[in-house]
């Protein structure tokens, strides 16, 4: 079976026998990030909301979207990335006032942001998109090899929003150019990035009101 479905499974019977005094209400993620640093790396992350915070790395590769740019030439890239089964990696998670080190993570994380259009490659970019967040996640004293319901010290599902952020390396060679992913980093509550055609339209629009103004002031 493959491994990504036995974690499914294995999260699935944590679930079915969690403690009801485990569970916590939906938290939402106000602040943070998760960054994949490369290719077929583990996400790190550290984000919190009202009442909790999880710094953790080193889990599963998981499906990152943007890992399709391997090469790419442009055109539409896919935003999305979702980490699931009994690794999401190990680390420190504070959650009512009581924090836990080295815990086990299990979980799901699912960043919804679609897709985006890259332009034909002439140098290294950044793409961003708005994206959701959906999760699930646990918290084992020992490894979810191991792990049963008396060492999960917590559960708790997850939401939250901002702007993913995929950078691309720009190659060229003698017959074509490509990109090749670099880098992506979902940022929690991130302001969206005007587009340079937004920001023109923004600086002509000023113009054209101080215009105004002046010929105002002037005839009167």
């Amino acid at each position: 079976m493959p491994k990504f479905l036995i974690g499914l499974c294995t999260l699935l019977l944590l679930a079915t026998f969690m403690p009801s005094t485990a569970h916590a209400d939906t938290i939402v993620v106000t602040s943070g990030s998760l960054t994949v640093p490369g290719f077929f790396q583990g996400p790190n992350y550290s984000f919190a909301g009202q009442n909790f915070s999880v710094t953790a790395g080193g889990g599963d590769v998981g499906f990152v979207g943007p890992f399709s740019c391997f090469p790419c030439g442009g055109g539409n890239l896919n935003m999305n990335s979702t980490f699931a089964g009994t690794s999401l990696g190990q680390g420190t998670v504070t959650i009512n006032g009581m924090t836990f080190n080295d815990l086990f993570i299990a979980g799901t994380f699912q960043f919804i942001a679609g897709s985006i259009v890259a332009p034909p490659p002439t140098s290294a970019i950044t793409l961003t998109a708005p994206f959701t967040f959906l999760g699930v996640m646990s918290g084992c004293t020992v490894s979810h090899a191991t792990c049963t319901a008396s060492d999960i010290v917590f559960t708790t599902e997850l939401s939250g929003s901002g702007i993913a952020f995929v950078e691309l390396d720009f190659f060229q060679t003698p017959s074509f150019s490509f990109y090749q992913f670099k880098k992506v980093t979902y940022v929690f509550n991130a302001e969206p990035v005007p587009e340079p055609m937004s920001l023109l339209l923004l600086g002509g629009g000023l113009a054209a009101l101080g215009g105004a103004r002046w010929k105002l002031r002037k005839k009167r």
